[in-house]
């Protein structure tokens, strides 16, 4: 039984050995992989900000609640 491999961005059909994109490992076209990988390198900004507000906040909490708590629950 033969198979045809679909971009997973437009349904076009691609080569079996297109490279794959992600951590799902899907395949795009030519044309639909600088749109994938741009959205990639977005998420990852945003992860990273969200990250550093995240960091700072749980800084803050942490020194809020030290002075009641010899330890906090999520220090080993």
């Amino acid at each position: 039984m033969a198979t045809v491999t679909t971009c997973d961005g437009t349904g076009v059909e691609i080569p079996p050995d297109t490279p794959t994109t992600g951590i799902f490992g899907h395949q795009y076209c030519d044309a639909a992989r600088p749109i994938a990988e741009t959205y990639l390198e977005e998420v990852e900004t945003l992860h990273k900000r969200l990250a550093i507000q995240f960091q700072a906040e749980l800084e803050e909490l942490r020194a809020r609640y030290r002075g009641q708590l010899k330890q906090l629950p999520d220090e080993p």
